[in-house]
């Protein structure tokens, strides 16, 4: 098996940094294929059936398998498995979840060599939100097979790759909670002057049908770090039919600020071409 090469990303804010891993090298698809995906079932039984579900349902690019977290410390340095698994780091510094896809280390005592990561919230999808680890699952083999394609070779294509498609969430239905907007745009008519789409102000079991019907309608994931004054917001925007990611937008929620989307998140979105 070819060596596998790793890209950290780092991606500046005015001040502070984030950063996650993404890969870009081409050979690294060709030897995920020689991998064995094995899910870490570990959390909820509501995230263990999600994620065992989407797996099954959307997970094509090699054969895999569901074990347990004792399974997973035997595995993790054969690079002979690739992973599924949650696990804490730190971003901004603030203690971050990932839902990560990995591949054996072979150092016994590190975990997998990282090749993409997603922050999420391990408390949302151990919960209620369970739902959108189907979208973790699906967005990740989509983002392999553009590597493999050659249409994702460094960070800048990889923001493009979801740029370039931002604008297609005003040719569906827009479905946020109450709860992931910003207190400054919580005014129905002043979300209406901003945004021209379709937006629905839905609940979780709403959202959560979206996404186990693949329903072509856009789902708003906001994640919050930190706590109190200072904390870090990460919006997402996902095709609930497809997993794909149409927008990202990561801030600063410094003293009660960008507390989920604000004016110029749906602004952005707007005039996406």
């Amino acid at each position: 098996m070819k060596s596998i090469i790793i890209v950290v990303t780092v991606l500046f804010s005015s001040t502070m940094a984030l950063a996650q891993v993404e890969f870009y090298g081409q050979d690294i698809p060709k030897d995920l294929k020689e991998t064995t995906l094995c899910a870490v079932m570990t959390g909820t039984e509501a995230y263990q059936a999600q994620l065992k579900h989407a797996v099954e349902q959307y997970w094509t690019y090699t054969d895999f398998q569901f074990i347990d977290e004792a399974t997973f410390e035997e595995y993790k340095s054969d690079s002979d498995y690739s992973f599924f698994y949650i696990h804490l780091g730190e971003v901004n510094g603030y203690p971050t979840d990932f839902f990560t896809l990995g591949i054996g280390n072979k150092k016994k005592d590190a975990r997998p060599l990282a090749l993409k990561e997603l922050i999420v919230d391990k408390k949302k999808i151990n919960a209620d939100e369970a739902h959108f680890v189907h979208l973790y699952v699906q967005h990740i083999q989509r983002y392999v097979k553009a590597v493999e394609e050659g249409k994702v070779t460094e960070r800048a294509f990889s923001d493009r790759w979801i740029s370039e498609e931002t604008y297609r969430i005003q040719e569906m239905p827009l479905l946020v909670k109450e709860s992931d907007f910003d207190p400054t745009i919580q005014d129905a008519a002043k979300r209406k002057d901003i945004y021209h789409g379709e937006l629905e102000v839905a609940g979780q079991e709403r959202i959560n049908t979206a996404i186990a019907e693949n329903e072509s309608v856009a789902v708003v994931d906001v994640i919050m770090t930190g706590e109190r004054r200072n904390r870090y917001c990460y919006k997402r925007v996902y095709d609930a039919s497809t997993g794909e990611m149409l927008y990202r937008d990561d801030e600063e929620a410094l003293y009660g600020k960008n507390h989920g989307l604000v004016d110029d998140d749906l602004k952005s979105i707007d005039r996406a071409r």
